[in-house]
């Protein structure tokens, strides 16, 4: 209920506090002053359209009053890019999203690889080892000992391991036996 006409004002800019732990904002970032000189008592209601600003999943509108991010969403309209929320002040508002989780990597190895030798020294032995990331997609795996190298009679562990852009690794072994000839 407005008790007392004024101005309200919108100010859109870049810059503002930093989102609340676990939360990001959209591409590009975008915060919102709205001030007004008008005096209302119960809550106001603000929309906030997001066309033009890219986020991975569904945004929330959060007001930062007192030094703290609270997230006032009521409705979130996909179609239309317009987030709703109630809030009994104005101060600075934002739209954030949960941070994105990095998945670690998965690797996909050999069970057992059995081999006869052929010569004295063993057997050059070739396999596939792979990995993803849900994030990264196919990532590089190393091996040692490598794919094409010679391993010798008797059993060889192989120790792989692939690591995403994220720095979240993944490990795996498997053995290799060469058979006596």
């Amino acid at each position: 209920t407005v008790v007392q006409v004024g101005e309200t004002t919108l100010v859109i800019g870049p810059a503002g506090p930093p989102p609340p732990a676990g939360f990001v904002h959209g591409t590009p970032p975008l915060y919102y002053e709205v001030g007004t000189t008008a005096v209302f008592t119960g809550t106001a209601r603000v929309c906030v359209s997001y066309a033009g600003v890219s986020f991975r999943g569904e945004p929330g509108l959060w007001h930062f009053a007192n030094g703290v991010w609270t997230n006032i969403t009521t409705s979130v309209d996909t179609v239309n890019q317009v987030v709703c929320g109630t809030t009994d002040s104005f101060s600075p508002f934002a739209l954030f999203e949960p941070a994105p989780v990095n998945q670690p990597p998965t690797l996909a190895l050999p069970s057992v690889i059995l081999v006869n030798a052929t010569s004295a020294a063993g057997a050059v032995v070739t396999f596939t080892a792979t990995a993803s990331d849900p994030e990264d997609g196919a990532l590089t795996v190393t091996c040692v000992p490598a794919s094409g190298s010679t391993f010798v009679i008797g059993t060889t562990s192989v120790a792989c391991s692939a690591t995403d852009s994220a720095n979240a690794s993944v490990t795996g072994s498997f053995s290799v036996t060469v058979n006596p000839l």
